[in-house]
């Protein structure tokens, strides 16, 4: 009997929604849910059907659909919108997508919740289109552009005193689609951006109060890439132990040291396999495992596992490595497990395929962290 030492097993990046899944159908995505419980995930990211929940949003809010089109990018980029970096790039989106994300939605999170999954939604991170303060007469702040090109979202000062409305109404378009959860994600001033007040701790305080509101006990969950002064601060805006900070390159370039663990916050390690759906055979196993156990070791906020791939369908070994520990005490002995692995992978004791698949753990699959 093994119990898992990690009570939150995480699986995916926004930029798989887009690299990846963007145009999956609903037989791809049982195949990959199964997959997923398989492999002992319980907080996947869930973001189909999001483009759904703004299209409501937005209409009650009094725009029209050339507003909204503007706004909603399409699916091979909605993966930067919802980090809000861009807007409306790759659409318009036609009506009969949307009844197919909304029917894809509600069969993605039925099957993961049939499998005892919880998934992550998205949450209202304080965005809103770019046109919003002249619409409807908020106090929003320009982020300006990202990647030079893209013009950005806008921010919703907290101050506003229509903030609590227009969450609120998120939020009940968001149930309407995808239910509620325990968990969900939002990630502002994601690669740049910000407020014009810098009221960054009131901030991070709205967007947890709001989500408090409309699910009692629920827990942020925040990805740290490009962390600065502003995104620290939402360590301590947020009560003790209702953040959970995704350290995505844990296995390349972690960061518990640099935030004390995150403290007092929960943190998940995590590896990211692929950037830019690269499909070279690559990995950082012995990294992986050498991490994981050092700094759980060292930080007890520590206290979950992930997979954050940009693109997936790559170097299954490295996904399948780092969902077994977990349920391991200690760091295995590498050779001993890729030779295990060459034999349950082909079914064999077979000498010249562990021998192979050695060659690669000391190889390819021992990629340093540049």
């Amino acid at each position: 009997k093994r119990e898992s030492t990690a009570d939150y097993r995480y699986y995916l990046n926004y930029c798989t929604f887009s690299y990846t899944m963007g145009f999956w159908t609903k037989e791809r995505w049982e195949k990959e849910i199964d997959w997923m419980a398989l492999h002992g995930i319980n907080i996947p990211l869930a973001l189909v059907g999001t483009d759904v929940v703004w299209k409501n949003v937005l209409t009650e809010l009094g725009y029209t659909r050339e507003e909204i089109d503007k706004f909603v990018a399409g699916p091979g980029f909605q993966a930067w919108w919802l980090m809000s970096n861009l807007e409306g790039w790759g659409g318009p989106n036609p009506d009969w997508w949307y009844v197919r994300q909304e029917n894809l939605s509600k069969f993605i999170l039925g099957r993961m919740r049939e499998l005892g999954m919880e998934p992550v939604l998205p949450g209202f991170g304080g965005v809103v289109p770019s046109t919003a303060k002249d619409k409807l007469g908020i106090d929003a702040t320009d982020q300006g552009h990202w990647c030079s090109g893209f013009r950005r979202p806008s921010f919703l000062q907290p101050t506003d005193e229509r903030y609590g409305e227009i969450a609120q109404i998120y939020y009940k378009h968001l149930e309407k689609v995808m239910g509620k959860s325990k968990y969900y994600s939002m990630d502002p001033f994601h690669e740049g951006g910000g407020i014009s007040s810098g009221k960054y701790t009131e901030a991070y305080r709205a967007i947890f109060d709001v989500m408090e509101a409309a699910k009692e006990g629920s827990q942020w969950v925040i990805q740290q890439w490009q962390w600065n002064y502003s995104k620290k601060l939402a360590l301590n805006a947020v009560p003790a132990g209702r953040l959970i900070v995704l350290d995505l390159f844990s296995d390349g370039m972690p960061k518990f040291d640099a935030y004390n663990g995150y403290a007092p916050q929960d943190a998940v390690f995590c590896a990211i396999p692929n950037f830019g759906g690269r499909s070279g055979l690559m990995g950082r196993l012995n990294n992986v495992a050498d991490n994981y156990f050092t700094y759980k070791n060292k930080y007890t906020t520590i206290k979950g596992i992930g997979v954050a791939p940009e693109a997936i369908e790559q170097t299954p070994v490295v996904y399948d490595l780092i969902f077994q520990l977990p349920w391991m005490g200690s760091k295995p002995d590498m050779q001993a497990w890729v030779k295990n692995y060459a034999t349950a992978r082909y079914g064999a004791d077979n000498a010249v395929a562990q021998e192979a698949w050695e060659l690669l753990r000391q190889g390819v699959l021992n990629y340093g962290a540049d």
